[in-house]
């Protein structure tokens, strides 16, 4: 076993994340021509699966045994944010092209799931903030933090706001969970208003619904 085997096997292992089941879809399947591996460029055909950051990793379900992919419409050569992907890839090419050195090199938004805190329980509501690429097919959205939202919403320089597409949401937390009917009232539950605020947010922001499933999501 080679010494340069060895590090890449345990960086892998290292570096790769770790998504709860009910943070992916899984059992994807592509039959080519849509992914390539990130790390070689290579196109990958056979079973995948998308986390909830917008990020696709080879197989069914999430396992160490993974390998990242990148959508071939979003990162492929000749895109306009593949050379600001990695720091260690954009050296190599500056090497290469020194031309490559004037373009703005700009921030990727980060994907973070926004957790609620004790405050926002006795509020019974928290408020979450998204972003979805309009040029890449299937749909990529991914949950981002205020400060990013503000930045993308206020179009700061510091991302390439042109890309993105941003919305924000009340999701309910607390309270009555279930919709109950008594005496011909209805009363509306959590699960309820959530599904509700997603269905009208879809109209507008078109694949949230496939993002947002659980409805229930942080209720206490």
């Amino acid at each position: 076993m080679s010494l340069f085997w060895c590090y890449t096997w345990i960086s892998k292992y290292i570096t790769m994340p770790y998504y709860p089941k009910n943070k992916v879809s899984p059992s994807q399947y592509t039959k080519g021509n849509e992914y390539m591996f990130s790390s070689s460029g290579k196109d990958y055909i056979g079973y995948y699966y998308k986390a909830f950051d917008g990020k696709y990793f080879t197989g069914k379900t999430p396992s160490y045994d993974d390998f990242e992919l990148v959508p071939k419409s979003v990162n492929s050569p000749g895109s306009d944010d593949y050379l600001f992907v990695k720091s260690k890839d954009n050296r190599i090419l500056n090497i290469l092209n020194p031309d490559l050195k004037s373009l703005p090199q700009t921030l990727l938004p980060k994907p973070t799931l926004v957790t609620p805190i004790g405050e926002d329980y006795t509020n019974g509501l928290f408020t979450r903030y998204f972003a979805k690429r309009i040029n890449t097919n299937p749909i990529v959205i991914f949950e981002i933090d205020e400060q990013t939202y503000d930045d993308l919403s206020s179009q700061s320089p510091k991302y390439n706001f042109a890309l993105y597409d941003v919305i924000s949401l009340s999701w309910q937390i607390s309270g009555q969970l279930e919709t109950t009917t008594e005496n011909g009232i209805i009363t509306r539950g959590v699960k309820q208003v959530n599904m509700e605020t997603v269905q009208q947010t879809n109209l507008i922001f078109i694949g949230i619904n496939q993002y947002l499933t659980d409805y229930a999501e942080f209720y206490e």
